[in-house]
C-alpha cells in the first residue's frame, strides 16, 4: 500500500501520471530446497494471480499451494 501511495503521484518532468502496482511474492520456508528457477516460477504464478484479481493487488504463494491474499498468509511467516 505504501508503495502504491508513493508511486501513484510521481512527478515526471512536470507531468503527473497515475501508476498502479501488482505484485507476486513467493514465500519459501527455510527448510524448503528450491532452485532459483522454482522460486521465480512461484513468484510469477502469484504475480499472474495478482493481475487477474485487479489493479493494486499483491498475492503471496507458498510451495504446493494456491496464491494467498495478505490476510491469508500464515502468521509464522
Amino acid at each position: 500500500e505504501m508503495m502504491n501511495q508513493s508511486l501513484g503521484t510521481c512527478p515526471n518532468f512536470g507531468v503527473h501520471f497515475r501508476l498502479t502496482v501488482s505484485a507476486g511474492v513467493a514465500i519459501i520456508p527455510p527448510d524448503e530446497q528450491l532452485s532459483a528457477e522454482q522460486v521465480y516460477s512461484l513468484a510469477d504464478k502469484a504475480l499472474y494471480e495478482s493481475k487477474v484479481a485487479g489493479r493494486n493487488t499483491c498475492r503471496f504463494i507458498l510451495p504446493g499451494q494456491d496464491s494467498l491474499t495478505e490476510a491469508e498468509v500464515p502468521a509464522d511467516f
